[in-house]
């Protein structure tokens, strides 16, 4: 699980649409909050380096337009007895962020990794 907080400007505008094209989008939910909204995308693919369907959730929590802690998780990539993922849960969680910051790279925000 990686989590992030985005600060910049028009995060929705530009981070949604990316977020459910990359992710292969199967579900989506937004959830109005005190602070602000609570999107909830999951998404899924095919994990060629186990054979499996990887599940992908993403959890946007909106303060405002200009920032947002996103929280990656992959799941469902193992296989097998011992269900090894040989990795394919967290190259898919950094793939995903990978393409959070090129967005962020050229609308020039912020970004803050958070431990988990």
């Amino acid at each position: 699980m990686i989590e992030l907080t985005i600060l910049g400007h028009d995060l929705k505008e530009h981070l949604l649409p990316l977020l459910k094209q990359r992710i292969g989008l199967k579900f989506n939910r937004k959830y109005p909050t005190e602070e602000g909204e609570v999107y909830i995308l999951i998404g899924e693919s095919y994990a060629f380096r186990t054979g499996s369907d990887l599940t992908s959730t993403v959890i946007l929590e909106f303060i405002h337009n200009s920032e947002v802690t996103c929280t990656v998780l992959a799941s469902g990539g193992a296989e097998g007895l011992c269900k090894i993922d040989w990795g394919a849960q967290g190259a898919n969680e950094r793939s995903i962020v990978d393409s959070i910051q090129q967005l962020a790279d050229q609308n020039s925000w912020a970004i803050k990794f958070n431990s988990v």
